[in-house]
């Protein structure tokens, strides 16, 4: 689990909108930045779809 808009820079740490799936890789790779390209957001958007 990880906070699509990390609460460090202003993302709600406990909204249910705010959190996504994902794998420990992607976790590491994101670390506390927002994703900045299509890439990074279907990514992510992919994580919750799976899940």
């Amino acid at each position: 689990m990880d906070h699509h808009h990390p609460p460090g820079r202003g993302g709600s740490p406990d909204h249910a909108d705010n959190l996504v799936y994902c794998c420990s890789r992607c976790n590491l790779y994101k670390s506390d930045y927002w994703p900045r390209n299509a890439g990074d957001l279907h990514l992510t958007r992919r994580a919750t779809k799976i899940a």
